[in-house]
């Protein structure tokens, strides 16, 4: 009986401690989302500890031990908002010093809010290691993980050890963007191009209401903004807007000095609650005043269309402008007035005329010096442009993709992708790529979120030179000629008129580069160059022309007379005139560097030169060949060969004295049936001392090889005086004569 007794008190205690484990394992845990979560919400004291949550794309890690307090102090959180439904934190320095990742060691950042299921506690560290956190010079801008979809306050505390600093703001999550119907698909790859609408100036429909500031206490124009662009307005304008409250003065007409005093009138046309109104002077999309009034509702509870006056001192230092308005905002009662003018302080009126405002300011590259900006091909230039700020009306994202956009046809290509910028101005280089098309562009500048910007019109060029005419020095144009019957050497300047297109060469060459450009002079029909000095004529772009554009080269020449060409149309010297660039190469554009002209010869005798041979001075000779050798004749020949010149002086005697007229004998066969000749062996001779009006004879001897057993030909001996057409012969009918023959038997 005891025995069974003790049994059952040994069950009935397991049972009893099985039931306090269930119980336990069945305590309700908390959630925990984020990147880097260290724990959640804070356990029951009688429940056990749940391991905490992390996400699976970051190792988890140690926690390094807690920040020294110095470097903690330091530290303060500056932004709380919300951006593509995830929470954003910005965290900076107040000492200006940069932030370096081993500042956050063993620091943690605990997010809580009240309309939203969050209690997250997240180590900075993992923070850091994620691909959207943005890091600047001294501050962060921590992407967390944690969702948030709702409007409404977020709790921070950035702790490290014993030591915490805490922060709420009131985060706004605002409604998509609208499709953006104008804007194309960025290029798939650097240089390639899409074709889009082409712009005057960027269409302010692309403007996303999430473009717009957060609605945080510090930002109630952004509010007023965001408001009206939900409601349907797609672009900040600056017209007159009621939503409780309404604008008497400044109207339209309104216009006021730098360092005078603006009187503003205003009325509630609802109800709001009691506390500051906040009034704020904004030009364009950058707010630069703010002040505050208190208001008070009246007792009724409604409207009373009391008309408030308060007068606002402008400091004298105040940019003029025709695109300043007020904005109030008191909670959810806001307003907006017209547009009006602070103009110049000699008093002169403004028509006041509200325009568009880029989120993104971009300051296109400029060229001193030249009425039209200028970017020139294949040289760098900066591309800047302005994000907006803290006291701008629009927030977008720091990363942005930047194009060039053809004015002519809308094509868009390329520049650069996925740039990091901060807040204010931002530069990079470009180098424009040589093949660009020369024409009218934009600089387009897009954020992630869809915030952009356009720069003005520019102009996409490169140096270029074109050889536009020439002229002889001292002796008119090409077809007025040169008399070369003087001298036995013809020399000369062309006059070589170029035109410059006015581009100037970048000062930002590389120390040490040079550039210049040659003109040559060539005969076209032997390429035989005879520009003296061979190297030819040189000029730079700094030889700045007249204001016709012109520069005048002087390109010397010179070449023996008697090595003039064959003329084309009897008396006249083909030429063909060459630019050059040598060193860096600035002249964009080759194939205007070429000019070809005919240069008029007078005054030379036009040698005519006969040649004759005769069959009863042809011998032919067939010489022994081996027995065992193909059947092939090893022949020689001898001719007599005559030759004269027909030409006369312009005063009718004989032409002078030829010293060497090269000559050319050809051995020929014809098929039976065919109307050609071939030749198959051939040799050069020269005859010498070739009188006018006289015959010269020269005896000339050759060998060549033939084939006896093909006897289905016709064969042929030609003698060519001149063969090359080196001297002044236009008739080139008697340069040549035949003998036929027969082979030996």
């Amino acid at each position: 009986m005891l025995r069974h007794t003790r049994f059952l008190l040994i069950v009935a205690l397991l049972l009893a401690v099985s039931g306090m484990t269930h119980a336990a394992s069945t305590t309700p845990k908390v959630p925990a989302t984020g990147i880097g979560v260290s724990s959640g919400a804070a356990p029951s004291s009688t429940a056990p500890k749940a391991p905490a949550q992390r996400n699976p794309a970051i190792e988890k890690t140690t926690a390094p031990p807690p920040a020294a307090l110095p470097k903690a102090t330091a530290l303060s959180i500056r932004r709380i908002y919300a951006e593509s439904n995830f929470l954003r934190v910005v965290i900076g320095s107040s000492t200006g010093a940069p932030l370096t990742p081993a500042v956050f060691n063993g620091m943690h950042l605990k997010l809580s809010a009240p309309v939203h299921p969050i209690n997250t506690d997240l180590r900075l560290t993992d923070l850091l290691k994620h691909k959207h956190t943005r890091t600047r010079a001294n501050e962060v801008d921590f992407f967390t993980g944690v969702p948030f979809n709702r409007t409404g306050r977020v709790s921070a505390t950035l702790y490290a050890g014993a030591w915490h600093t805490d922060k709420s703001m009131h985060v706004t999550v605002v409604g998509q963007p609208k499709k953006l119907e104008a804007r194309p698909q960025p290029p798939a790859a650097m240089g390639s191009t899409t074709t889009a609408a082409p712009t005057s100036r960027m269409a302010t429909t692309m403007t996303p209401v999430n473009g717009l500031a957060p609605a945080e206490s510090k930002r109630p124009a952004a509010t007023v903004r965001a408001r009206r662009m939900a409601d349907g307005a797609t672009h900040p304008m600056t017209a007159f807007m009621d939503s409780g409250i309404r604008f008497i003065r400044p109207t339209e007409s309104s216009h006021v000095l730098p360092g005078e005093t603006l009187r503003v009138q205003y009325q509630f046309t609802r109800v709001a609650s009691e506390g500051d109104i906040i009034f704020e002077l904004v030009d364009g999309a950058n707010i630069v005043l703010r002040t505050t009034r208190p208001y008070v509702p009246p007792a009724s509870g409604e409207p009373d269309g009391e008309t408030v006056t308060f007068v606002w001192d402008l400091p004298d230092d105040l940019e003029t402008g025709q695109n300043y308005f007020i904005l109030a905002t008191r909670e959810t009662a806001f307003g907006m007035s017209s547009s009006f003018s602070i103009g110049e302080t000699t008093g002169r009126k403004l028509v006041p005329a509200p325009r568009e405002v880029d989120p993104i300011q971009v300051q296109t590259p400029r060229t001193r010096g030249l009425a039209d900006p200028l970017v020139v091909r294949s040289f760098e230039t900066d591309i800047t442009w302005t994000m907006p700020g803290d006291m701008s009306l629009f927030s977008c994202s720091n990363r942005v993709n930047l194009y060039a956009v053809r004015q002519a046809d809308g094509q868009e290509s390329r520049i650069r992708t996925n740039v990091d910028c901060d807040d204010g101005d931002n530069t990079i280089r470009w180098q424009p790529d040589a093949g660009m098309t020369p024409g009218r562009y934009r600089i387009r500048v897009v954020a992630e979120d869809g915030c952009q910007g356009e720069s003005g019109i520019f102009r996409i060029d490169a140096c270029d030179y074109a050889i536009e005419s020439v002229a002889i020095n001292g002796a008119g144009s090409l077809e007025a000629g040169i008399d070369v019957r003087e001298h036995s050497t013809v020399s000369g300047t062309f006059d070589v008129r170029v035109r410059w297109n006015g581009i100037p060469v970048p000062a930002n060459l590389p120390p040490g580069t040079s550039w210049d450009n040659r003109l040559t002079v060539l005969s076209a029909l032997t390429g035989a160059n005879i520009t003296h000095p061979a190297e030819g004529a040189s000029f730079t772009y700094r030889d700045r022309p007249a204001d016709d554009g012109i520069l005048l080269v002087r390109v010397p020449f010179s070449f023996p007379r008697d090595d003039i060409p064959t003329m084309r149309r009897g008396r006249h010297l083909p030429l063909e005139f060459r630019l050059q660039p040598f060193g860096a190469s600035i002249d964009s554009d080759p194939t205007n560097n070429t000019f070809n002209g005919e240069l008029r010869v007078l005054g030379a005798t036009d040698n005519d030169l006969r040649i004759g041979i005769y069959p009863s001075d042809f011998n032919l000779t067939r010489r022994s060949r081996a027995a065992w050798s193909a059947p092939v004749w090893h022949c020689t020949f001898t001719q007599e060969v005559n030759l004269t010149n027909l030409a006369v002086t312009d005063a009718g005697g004989p032409a002078g004295t030829l010293t060497t007229v090269p000559c050319r004998w050809e051995m020929q066969y014809r098929n039976d049936g065919s109307g050609d000749f071939r030749t198959f062996e051939s040799g050069s001779f020269t005859m010498e001392n070739v009188l006018g009006g006289a015959w010269v004879a020269k005896n000339i001897e050759g060998h060549f090889q033939v084939n006896p057993d093909i006897t289905d030909r016709t064969y042929r001996l030609m003698v060519i005086a001149d063969p090359d057409q080196t001297l002044l012969d236009p008739n080139r009918s008697n340069n040549r004569a035949t003998v036929p023959f027969r082979l030996p038997d």
